[in-house]
């Protein structure tokens, strides 16, 4: 077993990694233990420096072998003092959340890797579809009293008629060419 010098921080994680050991930036610049999980709920360690969160979702990216195209795309979050889940998306936001975890007596941060492409963070809304219920089921000889019918069961209604009428019109014009 190796022995890695304490100026060089390593990366590592359970079950393996995309990466060996590498040294993370400036190694003046002081350093934490970042626990990272993953989507897929796996866990992994990291020593990295406090000061970019650019540069530490880079080095997400080498651990968890992701593009690090991705890197700008990357959501990273943290559980504060409440159990909130909240965003990392500047570097103030690393800095308080690495004082958060020192001033709470931890010696590590746990960051949930959130999602990791563009396509993951884009955000569709889309407007909620109205609720269709099934109309009243009527016998055949039923008299239908207009005014008693649902806007949802007319609505059904007018579509079934046009509908019906389509493929009546499909038929009759297939039946006459023949």
């Amino acid at each position: 077993m190796s022995h890695m010098p304490p100026e060089q921080p390593s990366l590592g994680s359970v079950g393996g990694s995309c990466q060996g050991s590498e040294t993370q930036g400036n190694s003046a610049q002081p350093t934490f233990l970042y626990k990272i999980r993953s989507q897929l709920g796996q866990m992994h360690r990291l020593q990295h420096g406090t000061d970019s969160l650019s540069s530490l979702k880079r080095a997400i990216c080498g651990l968890l072998c992701i593009s690090s195209s991705d890197a700008d795309h990357m959501v990273l979050e943290f559980d504060d003092d409440e159990g909130d889940r909240v965003l990392l998306s500047a570097d103030e936001h690393l800095h308080e959340a690495v004082s958060f975890a020192r001033r709470s007596g931890r010696s590590r941060l746990v960051i949930h890797v959130a999602s990791t492409t563009a396509a993951e963070n884009s955000t569709v809304v889309a407007a909620k579809p109205p609720q269709v219920t099934k109309p009243a089921v009527r016998g055949p000889d039923a008299h239908v009293d207009k005014a008693s019918m649902s806007d949802q069961e007319r609505v059904f209604l007018l579509g079934s008629a046009v509908a019906l009428g389509a493929i009546v019109a499909t038929v009759g014009g297939a039946l006459t060419r023949r």
